[in-house]
């Protein structure tokens, strides 16, 4: 999960001085600072970013691949469903094990790392905030669940949404 840390320097332009330009560019773009708390009040340093839109997902990794020089992308259902299936989280006990749901959570979210990582090494891939992933026709799902979620709602079939960019 990518966190709120790693999106200030997004979303406020933590990264380069504001209004900076190169000779090769006519204008730098960025999305509009938010008018309100971003994190909803559930929690900023080291929380998982949440609550943004799909448009908003791929300039932030757009701009991560930037900054990094590495191609990043949302994953697609398949690899999604690949990570879910290899994690060696095979029922409602592992998953509750490694992330936070409506029966552990307390409704609310939790620091990025604080479950033990799955057999993978992922941190948080089930439940705390939902991933998103591209189906192949171009939509955006989202999967793992959430802390909102009942953990025995959330397996490899669950799934919310078909939202186009």
């Amino acid at each position: 999960e990518a966190t709120w840390d790693l999106y200030d320097a997004f979303i406020f332009n933590l990264d380069t001085d504001a209004g900076e330009s190169t000779p090769e560019s006519d204008a730098v773009t960025r999305p509009s600072k938010p008018y309100v708390l971003a994190d909803r009040g559930y929690g900023h340093a080291n929380y998982a970013v949440l609550s943004v839109s799909p448009a908003a997902a791929e300039q932030f990794v757009e701009w991560l691949s930037i900054k990094t020089g590495r191609k990043i992308q949302i994953p697609t259902l398949a690899e999604m469903e690949f990570m879910l299936r290899t994690s060696g989280v095979d029922d409602a006990a592992g998953r509750e094990a490694h992330g936070w749901f409506e029966e552990n959570a307390e409704y609310s979210t939790h620091e990025v790392g604080s479950k033990p990582a799955d057999a993978n090494g992922i941190f948080d891939l089930w439940g705390n905030v939902s991933e998103y992933a591209t189906t192949p026709d171009g939509a955006y799902v989202v999967v793992g669940g959430s802390f909102i979620d009942p953990v025995d709602d959330v397996d490899l079939e669950y799934q919310i949404g078909r939202a186009h960019v």
